[in-house]
């Protein structure tokens, strides 16, 4: 649990600072068009006006999980266990929301890495809960 707590929490970190980055528009552009495909390819990405909001809105949410994620990797196992229930609670949300995008064909082809992401992170909290 401790290694999965850990692993989660540092995961939250590189998310928070690679959000930060996108706080700049031509990185975000990188990020979620022409390195991972997460948008369509012919679509440049702009901020717009509300874009970097819900990008600090990220950075905050990324770095709260990283906080509680390392900070229960130290706690006693009953305590850690509610916060690997809940990482996984959240990484299927996050699944969810990802078929639906998938679903819509309003994303690209990038979009499949985030089924690996999520059902990756919270099968392995499954696994930790109910499988070590």
């Amino acid at each position: 649990m401790v290694i999965y707590l850990t692993c989660i929490g540092v995961l939250n970190v590189v998310a928070a600072a690679v959000l930060l980055g996108a706080t700049n528009a031509r990185f975000a552009d990188g990020i979620l068009r022409r390195w991972t495909r997460m948008i369509p390819i012919d679509t440049p990405y702009t901020h717009g006006p509300h874009g970097r909001l819900w990008i600090w809105w990220a950075v905050i949410g990324s770095s709260f999980f990283a906080t509680v994620n390392l900070l229960a990797s130290n706690w006693p196992p009953e305590a850690a266990e509610f916060i690997v229930i809940a990482d996984v609670a959240w990484y299927g949300a996050f699944e969810f929301l990802a078929i639906c995008g998938s679903l819509s064909g309003r994303f690209g082809s990038g979009m499949y890495v985030a089924h690996v992401l999520w059902v990756g992170q919270g099968g392995w909290g499954v696994y930790v809960l109910y499988g070590a």
